[in-house]
């Protein structure tokens, strides 16, 4: 049952401004009306509002940019290639059987340096740990590579880039409600770097500012353990 907070609150959650109106809002934080707005100036903003992306992307992990991608695995083959929006990887199962027969298992990241130390790279067995790699095109690498007792499905979770901004059509941005104000006033603080250089900087901050309350609401709300590993020493390989 949903319960208004006031007289006359119009009991809805449908707010979705477009890019544009974004756009707008963020020009008005630079005191410029929309009625001063030119082609130049939305060419401005659509740049300043990927720019944004850009600088919300590089926050990840945000937990509204998941996804998951399932692999088919292939026998010796280690290597797979992501999709080039892909900036991390959460998360890695490996998935055997179908039906009630379905296992699915947790793999454990390892990093470039202990991939590169491993003697035997093309060992073949049901892989246990993967090794992901963040290239222009980025890929995940599993070790050992996979044997023939498959069919093994490697369920990659991983936190993609922000889509693009099109300022036509009256399409939105992605980004969740509670990201609009950070990125909006974000986009505000670079068009101020041009037209309202005295704003910029207090606009930088108050855009810092809203960015980190939105990741702070961006959270699991369950507990977490950090304990000491007093298990004996071993290395991989």
């Amino acid at each position: 049952m949903s319960v208004p907070t006031s007289a006359g609150s119009t009991n809805t959650y449908t707010f979705a401004p477009s890019a544009g109106d974004l756009v707008h809002y963020a020009f008005s934080l630079c005191n410029l009306r929309r009625t001063e707005l030119s082609t130049p100036h939305y060419a401005d903003a659509e740049m300043a509002a990927n720019f944004a992306m850009i600088e919300m992307s590089n926050c990840n992990p945000l937990r509204f940019a998941r996804e998951t991608i399932p692999i088919a695995l292939t026998q010796g083959q280690a290597v797979y290639t992501l999709p080039n929006r892909i900036l991390a990887v959460f998360i890695t199962t490996i998935a055997t059987g179908s039906g009630a027969t379905l296992v699915e298992r947790v793999l454990g990241p390892i990093s470039d340096y202990e991939y590169q130390a491993l003697p035997n790279k093309t060992e073949q067995a049901p892989p246990t740990s993967y090794f992901f790699s963040l290239l222009t095109v980025p890929t995940i690498t599993f070790w050992p590579a996979p044997d023939n007792g498959g069919p093994y499905t490697a369920n990659v979770s991983t936190f993609r880039q922000m889509q693009d901004v099109d300022l036509t059509n009256g399409y939105g941005v992605d980004a969740p409600y509670r990201f609009l104000d950070a990125f909006t006033t974000n986009m505000a603080a670079r068009l101020a770097d041009s037209y309202a250089p005295a704003r910029a900087a207090d606009l930088y901050m108050k855009a810092e500012k809203r960015m980190n309350l939105a990741q702070g609401r961006d959270q699991e709300s369950t507990n977490i353990s950090i304990l000491p590993g007093l298990s004996s020493y071993y290395r991989i390989g």
